[in-house]
């Protein structure tokens, strides 16, 4: 009887939200098919610029090739999300309850002109692309995109990486970023 309670219980536990997953859940799949799709969102910014170009392609090809280990998946991740806005709408609109989702999108067409690409960003209600799976987080609410995104816009965050260039500059930044998606 107690191994059939626990398995019910198992079955109704929610994954938390997004950003924790790709952090602490060590799915390197996930995130690498997420860093893919920033990577292309990416790339109509910087097309006049072939060497960055070039770089995302063999970001693109270290991604497939499945070389990578999880500490700069998630660094890779969270870099690029610093500078893809299409990704990051995505992530509060599929972490947002639909009524969330609604008030902020009436808000957005309010002053969509202020909103860089405002308008191809808001939401369509398209589930969590999991690997083919749909799959529930809980929330992703405001509050917390708020501070990991204002702390990895800050250009300080990645200062080790661009400054030291040594070995521990990856593992330096991954620390930072999970204290911070554990704190928010």
């Amino acid at each position: 009887m107690h191994g059939k309670m626990q398995s019910l219980q198992i079955k109704s536990l929610q994954m938390n939200n997004v950003l924790f997953y790709i952090v602490f859940a060590r799915h390197c799949e996930f995130a690498s098919l997420l860093i893919k799709e920033m990577v292309n969102n990416i790339k109509q910014y910087y097309v006049k610029y072939t060497n960055t170009i070039q770089c995302l392609n063999s970001l693109e090809f270290l991604l497939n090739s499945k070389q990578l280990p999880h500490n700069h998946i998630v660094v890779l991740f969270f870099f690029l999300l610093s500078i893809d806005s299409k990704m990051r709408h995505w992530l509060l609109n599929t972490q947002q309850n639909k009524s969330d989702r609604d008030f902020r999108d009436k808000m957005l067409e309010k002053n969509i002109e202020l909103v860089m690409g405002g308008q191809n960003n808001l939401s369509s209600n398209i589930k969590n692309p999991f690997l083919g799976q749909n799959v529930v987080f809980t929330s992703l609410h405001p509050h917390t995109a708020v501070s990991i995104l204002m702390s990895i816009s800050n250009e300080d965050f990645f200062y080790p990486i661009i400054m030291q260039q040594d070995a521990t500059s990856i593992d330096t930044v991954f620390t930072k970023i999970k204290k911070l998606v554990l704190v928010s």
